[in-house]
């Protein structure tokens, strides 16, 4: 609350190292809040975060199934350090962190700082390079949830999985359509077009940003 660096210890055991004050409401609602529904859905067996931060999402599901596999994608090169720190801090074998930056291009100039609005489409006065990978090269098998929360950045995310939306059961968006206008009708149509049923939840605070949840449908 000071604006330093710090660690939170959860009654679980899972520890997460933050940076700054905001970090600490992206933890509450993604940990305390479970603003993604994960206690409502049954244990998952493979897991895709795009966009991970500091592992709110990512590594606190490695760490709440040891069963499954979890692979995290992380741009910003000051997360993506912090996120390493704290799959070591929670002893952590079943994730498999990608510094890199999901869309359709071989490298893209990324936000050089820590900010959970980091975005590849943000004004930013420092850059880094970063490079870029597809969702297509790392969906080898059925995988029980996507979570991508990229600032903006989420309709470039889901068309780099190409065909391959098919063999995913549940994703979980946020939306941007202060950043991107229309955003939320683009990825509906993107969902339903690939036969996931969508539900919306508009942030309270905010009508401009808000999740998605698509679920695979099951009929022919």
């Amino acid at each position: 609350m000071l604006g330093k660096p710090g660690t939170l210890q959860f009654r679980s055991g899972f520890k997460l190292r933050v940076l700054r004050p905001i970090d600490l409401l992206v933890a509450a609602e993604a940990i305390l809040f479970d603003c993604y529904k994960i206690a409502q859905s049954p244990p998952p067996r493979s897991v895709i975060d795009v966009g991970g931060a500091l592992g709110e999402f990512g590594l606190f599901i490695a760490h709440r199934f040891p069963s499954a596999k979890v692979t995290i994608f992380e741009p910003n090169p000051e997360s993506f350090a912090v996120l390493r720190e704290n799959a070591a801090l929670n002893g952590l074998k079943n994730v498999d962190l990608e510094w890199a930056c999901v869309g359709p291009d071989i490298r893209y100039d990324f936000p050089a700082h820590h900010s959970v609005r980091n975005s590849v489409i943000a004004a930013d006065s420092r850059y880094t390079q970063v490079p870029g990978t597809r969702l297509a090269d790392f969906i080898h098998d059925e995988v029980d949830i996507l979570k991508v929360d990229t600032e903006g950045f989420e309709i470039p995310v889901l068309k780099t999985a190409g065909n391959k939306l098919a063999q995913i059961r549940t994703i979980l968006l946020e939306y941007h359509e202060s950043i991107v206008p229309g955003q939320r009708r683009v990825l509906e149509q993107i969902l339903v077009d690939n036969r996931f049923v969508v539900t919306s939840e508009a942030d309270p605070f905010d009508e401009h940003l808000g999740l998605m949840f698509a679920v695979r449908s099951e009929e022919d």
